[in-house]
């Protein structure tokens, strides 16, 4: 009895022993009447040994072409489309909640993985693949793959039962990490100008709103300068502010423009980059000139400008004359020719600079546009009211004597009656009466005018001769007459005050010499009147309207 007794003893010590190496996985102690009898030893195959760890599978190798990535989405990736005015850095910032070292980190990856030459320039509609992190994207994702659960360090360890009768301990509940505190998603750092040095008169400034005033002046420039870029080099929209570890450069104090060779020029507008960033963006980005204007004067800094652009040529202070009579001469402020970026020959383009002046008149940059030349202006308004009128130009084409003498009539504004009878007396006695049919008749000034085409009938004549006795005026245009003989005798017989001459009319931006008459013009028709022979585009009777001597 006493041996029976020992064995059992033996066998449930050496059944503690095998079990002894199991107890710090196992999430709860088996109960105290928990037994196991000799007989069962003998007849149960041994348990299997217990795994401590589950063996992972390597993972594949992710393919860098997209096409190939996107069939596993559980390869730890996230589909993105790219949408306009997209980039990495921002699409990391916004979407994904990454701080500025995060994403300038993962940055390169990704240009691996999707085989992307560029950070910034993305095709709209594009999808990239975007390597997953501990951060779940915000928003705007277009392909939502299913979760797939984060590799954990340290997995918890799984205990099979010792055998298919007994109950199987439970396995200890994970230790789940305490999640960090939420990240607030940051705007893209950006790096504020150098402080500039107080003026004598500042400190006497108490109110707060004062500051800022010299603030509207840079912003409405950037802003001016970037939109005259387009004009001026194609692909401009395409250049993204200037990034510099991980902050990104105020554009309305640092705007980035292209050059014409591919290059990039950074613009300091109020001359306050450190100079110690000015060596890292020379060291970082060989192909980056910067350009400062401070408190230079507009020319000077355009000037500056146009040369770090590297333009096939560039003429400053230009004068482009179009037409003869009437001439048009237009002055620019730079003319520059660049490359072709298409089939053709050089393009040139005409550069206009006026901060505080009008646009140049949309018919202007028209006409311009119809004779081959670009047009790009800096300027803050347009102008297309008429303060004071100009000039009314009208272009009488030649013809007949009595042609042009009705067409001179109708840009007097005077309304012609044809073909109308008038009658007179003859001699004091009233009973003898006459009639004539005249080619047109009308009123000017308080005068009655008849304008006679027949020529020097003998008869018509004498009865002509008697209407200027009873007050009216006749015009008899003759054959051999030209527009300058028809538009003297005309104007004289009306009494409008008249020159003929070659004028020269100045706006500013644009002067007009043209040879005609200038008139002034009288009764119920104000403003002033240039009748010129010579034909002329739409576009010189436009320009005209307004007063001379105007900066425009």
């Amino acid at each position: 009895m006493t041996s029976r007794n020992n064995s059992k003893f033996c066998a449930a010590i050496t059944i503690c022993t095998l079990l002894l190496p199991l107890q710090g996985g196992l999430a709860q102690a088996a109960p105290s009447s928990f037994e196991l009898e000799l007989k069962d030893l003998e007849t149960t195959k041994p348990s299997p040994k217990p795994r401590h760890r589950q063996t992972r599978q390597p993972r594949k190798a992710i393919d860098s072409d997209p096409a190939s990535a996107a069939t596993a989405p559980s390869a730890g990736l996230t589909r993105y489309t790219v949408k306009p005015g997209d980039f990495l850095f921002k699409i990391l910032i916004r979407n994904f909640g990454l701080s500025n070292a995060q994403a300038e980190a993962l940055i390169p990856e990704i240009q691996r993985l999707n085989k992307l030459p560029s950070a910034t320039r993305l095709e709209v509609g594009q999808t990239i693949l975007i390597p997953r992190t501990r951060r779940t994207p915000t928003a705007e994702i277009a392909d939502k793959p299913a979760p797939v659960p984060q590799e954990e360090e340290h997995q918890p360890l799984v205990i099979p039962p010792v055998s298919s009768s007994a109950v199987a301990p439970q396995p200890a509940a994970p230790v789940v990490p305490e999640p960090p505190p939420p990240h607030r998603i940051e705007p893209p750092e950006q790096i504020a100008p150098a402080p500039q040095q107080p003026q004598p008169q500042e400190p006497a400034k108490a109110p707060e709103p004062a500051p800022q005033a010299p603030d509207q002046t840079p912003h409405s420039f950037a802003a001016s300068l970037i939109r005259l870029w387009e004009e001026i080099v194609p692909g401009q929209k395409m250049i993204e502010p200037l990034t510099v570890d991980g902050k990104v450069l105020n554009p309305d104090d640092y705007p980035l423009l292209l050059s014409a060779d591919g290059g990039r020029i950074l613009v300091d507008v109020r001359n306050s980059l450190p100079a110690g960033l000015r060596s890292q963006i020379v060291r970082k980005y060989p192909d980056i000139r910067i350009v400062t204007r401070g408190k230079d004067s507009l020319r000077l800094f355009f000037s500056s400008l146009m040369k770090a652009a590297e333009f096939a040529r560039i003429e400053e202070n230009v004068t482009v004359s179009l037409g003869a009579d009437p001439l048009l001469s237009v002055r620019a402020d730079f003319r520059i020719v660049r490359l072709p970026s298409g089939r053709g020959g050089p393009e040139t383009v005409l550069v206009f600079l006026d901060e505080n002046g009008p646009c140049l008149p949309a018919s202007l940059t028209g006409y311009l546009e119809r004779k081959g030349y670009q047009v790009a202006q800096l300027s803050n308004r347009s102008d297309d009211a008429i303060a004071d009128p100009g000039y009314d130009l009208r272009s009488i084409p030649p013809s007949s004597p009595c042609d042009m003498a009705m067409s001179l009539l109708e840009a007097l504004s005077i309304k012609l009656d044809r073909n109308k009878i008038v009658s007179g007396t003859m001699g004091e006695n009233a009973d003898n009466r006459f009639s004539i049919r005249v080619e047109s008749y009308f009123e000017a000034n308080g005068k009655r005018f008849v304008l006679d085409c027949t020529g020097n009938d003998p008869y018509n004549y004498t009865l002509f001769r008697l209407l200027k006795v009873q007050g009216y005026g006749v015009i008899q245009p003759q054959g051999n007459d030209d527009f300058n003989a028809v538009a003297e005798h005309l104007l004289t017989e009306l009494n409008y005050p008249h020159a003929f001459g070659r004028y020269e009319l100045d706006y500013g931006r644009y002067k007009i010499t043209i040879t005609g008459f200038k008139i002034t013009r009288r009764d119920n028709s104000t403003g002033r009147l240039i009748l010129s022979s010579r034909p002329a585009d739409p576009v010189f009777a436009d320009l005209m309207r307004w007063e001379p001597g105007g900066n425009r």
